[in-house]
């Protein structure tokens, strides 16, 4: 929904949609033209603090906090950020050193505590690009839905911090040049990384290497009674205790394995050593794992396949395997071995997924690999197009499908806060139904993942599990290729990508011409349309617009209709067209009808419709009815429409202090979602124009 912003004094220099960065109008410039761009406008949120809790078992490393101190103290003095990389193997405590210095010092980030976990050890490494976004958004950054070639993302994050001073945690970074991409600029900050292997390319960056020493053998002990809850009485349990830590090798994960199986298992620290004894740990956590009933090992050994960052009940749920019935259960059982670790309610990952891959190729055959990651790719797929069909009803014509979907979904919001949550599994699991060969399971991901796109503004995400799909189908479904072109093309043009939206809409106007098509080339003039009017260019969205209209009479698509009605009256009333922008909206709401999520917005429109008319009291019905439903909907993005339509009531009525709370509601809800959400940029320079005023 856009409003038309006043004339300008030139006439004759005028521009259209929506622009983001430093613009200049001149006619001529003598001398030098110098331009500075702005710094990213915007309300700061609450200061970000996303370090995770410090260990609660303090151990002895006063030597490593000492040296990393002092490597603060001397980058800041230099006028430098402080660049820390603790390396070493899996469960030596690197992670815990970072978080305990990092909590010991809170001064070093005065504006915000940033994690930003890499995953480079797991299956699914955190996209670079992803990673940045999400720190600039937590930093309150606007990101809008400009194009973003690579490397402007890291140049913004470096603007962004240059006069800041926040601590950063990069967590399990994969290599150099993933550290580098998101070092601060200024004299003020911090970063604190960790990785396994030794990064010496950042020492060119001046960054101070430290090796995680192993625990001594009384920080050992300390951690096994403390963890254990049992301090020992007799002088045999003094010697087991020594026997324990020594064949821990002072790794801090083995010691709390190991203390946690003994503190479930109330027995003298004589028999867990004698139980140790028998086993020949190849990692820290094999004796938690030997340890574990059959059942859940087995659950654990097929966890491994799992690709995506995050395990949840309804993931253990899918291994159905004959003769065993996995349940949720398991993974408070893994968690309480250490084997799994709860990074968020119900939410797990691995504690070390090298370990588990490893138990599950020693325990597992290729046959029963592949069964357990087809059926994460089958179940995921089912669920993912379940979800679809709840939020999008209209798009799944069998009625035994969509009661299918409420079996699972019980409504819209529901199934909208699924995808979100499961947004990196199902990205992930469609690059490993690719893998598996299975293109038709990664076609049912991408396309129940639609509705991320519609709802949440994860254009970025969408299109990345997109693409590969689109590539593997070739020539073999040509009609399933159009259809994922068209959404792509869609996708683009909410990341302002325009020129690569309209190539795709072209290859997919010639399947669907070959194809003797005719609702689908009306689709396609329709999305023409829409991507000219989130370009800002109203007329030529118009021209489309009716060309797809008059294709549909002869089609008798109904909705079809009705959205592309919704559409031509956005584009009209952008143009001032403001009677038969009402006309067009309220024959779409006929047709609408059944359509929760797309009545709503056209009640936006119809609602900007009625302030234009000056009849306030029927705008504001439609605006609280559009703003109602969608928040049944559970469709955030929809909600920030209705407000921002509220806001622009509220501006026409003279109530300034209204449009204002508006506003910022609407930008509340915006900040759940992805950066590229188109809407963000257009509220934020609403807010900006009131208070140039």
């Amino acid at each position: 929904m856009n409003t038309c912003d006043p004339p300008s004094q030139r006439p004759h220099h005028q521009v259209h949609g929506n622009v983001h960065g430093t613009l200049a109008q001149v006619d001529a410039v003598q001398g030098d033209l110098i331009l500075h761009a702005p710094t990213p406008p915007g309300p700061r949120p609450p200061t970000p603090r996303q370090l995770p809790l410090a260990p609660a078992v303090h151990v002895n490393h006063t030597a490593a906090l000492e040296r990393m101190g002092a490597a603060v103290e001397h980058a800041h003095a230099r006028g430098r950020s402080a660049l820390i990389v603790l390396t070493g193997p899996a469960g030596i405590g690197k992670t815990a050193l970072a978080t305990r210095f990092l909590h010991q010092h809170p001064d070093l980030g005065a504006d915000g505590h940033l994690l930003a976990d890499l995953r480079g050890t797991a299956t699914a490494p955190a996209d670079p690009e992803e990673v940045l976004e999400f720190l600039l958004y937590s930093l309150g950054a606007p990101l809008g839905s400009s194009p973003r070639p690579p490397g402007a993302c890291s140049a913004w994050w470096r603007s962004a911090t240059a006069p800041l001073c926040i601590a950063l945690l990069v967590d399990d970074a994969p290599c150099a040049a993933a550290v580098r991409a998101l070092l601060p600029a200024g004299a003020r900050s911090t970063v604190v990384v960790t990785a396994r292997r030794p990064l010496a390319e950042l020492r060119v960056d001046g960054a101070l290497a430290l090796t995680v020493p192993a625990l001594g053998a009384r920080d050992s002990l300390r951690v096994l009674t403390a963890v254990g809850q049992d301090h020992p009485t007799r002088t045999e349990d003094h010697r087991a205790l020594e026997h324990i830590s020594a064949r821990c090798a002072g790794l801090p994960l083995a010691l709390c394995a190991v203390a946690a199986r003994h503190s479930t298992h109330p027995r003298p620290w004589a028999h867990t050593a004698r139980t140790l004894n028998q086993e020949t740990p190849m990692n820290p956590l094999d004796p938690a794992y030997a340890d574990l009933p059959p059942d859940t090992a087995h659950t654990y050994r097929h966890l491994a396949w799992h690709p995506g960052p995050d395990i949840t009940g309804r993931a253990v749920a899918m291994l159905t395997h004959p003769g065993h019935a996995p349940h949720p259960e398991d993974l408070a059982e893994l968690a309480a071995a250490r084997l799994l670790h709860e990074h968020a309610p119900g939410r797990y990952r691995l504690t070390d997924p090298d370990h588990a891959r490893a138990a599950a190729q020693a325990g597992e055959t290729q046959a029963e690999r592949r069964q357990a990651q087809a059926l994460f790719v089958g179940g995921w797929a089912m669920l993912a197009a379940a979800a679809d069909r709840a939020l999008r009803p209209y798009a799944h014509e069998h009625p035994t499908d969509r009661e299918a979907a409420r079996q699972i979904f019980p409504d819209a919001a529901h199934a909208n806060a699924w995808l979100f949550e499961e947004r990196e599994n199902l990205a992930a699991l469609s690059a490993l139904a690719l893998e598996l060969s299975l293109v038709g399971e990664a076609v049912r991901l991408v396309e129940g993942m639609w509705p991320m796109v519609l709802h949440q503004g994860q254009d970025h995400l969408w299109l990345r599990a997109a693409r590969p799909a689109l590539d593997a189908l070739q020539d073999s479904a040509p009609a399933l290729r159009a259809r994922l072109l068209q959404k792509c093309a869609l996708a683009l043009s909410h990341l302002r990508r325009d020129q690569e939206a309209l190539t795709d809409l072209n290859e997919a106007e010639l399947i669907w011409t070959d194809l003797d098509d005719r609702p689908r080339l009306a689709q396609t003039l329709q999305r023409r349309g829409i991507i000219a009017y989130e370009a800002g260019h109203p007329a030529e969205a118009v021209t489309h617009l009716e060309r797809a209209l008059a294709a549909d009479e002869h089609t008798g698509a109904d909705h079809h209709r009705g959205i592309t009605l919704f559409q031509l009256g956005r584009a009209l009333l952008a143009l001032g067209e403001v009677l038969p922008a009402r006309t067009r909206l309220e024959h779409a709401l006929q047709l609408l009808q059944g359509d929760a999520y797309n009545s709503a917005r056209a009640r936006i429109a119809l609602g900007e419709v009625l302030v234009r008319l000056d009849q306030h009291e029927p705008a504001l019905q439609e605006l609280n009815a559009a703003r109602d439903a969608m928040v049944e909907h559970g469709s955030l993005s929809g909600q920030a429409q209705a407000m921002e339509g509220i806001g622009v009531f509220s501006e026409a009525c003279g109530h300034p202090d209204g449009a204002r709370r508006a506003y910022n509601t609407a930008l509340e809800l915006l900040e759940l979602l992805a950066p590229a959400d188109p809407v963000r940029q257009r509220v934020r320079a609403r807010l900006d124009r009131m208070e140039a005023r």
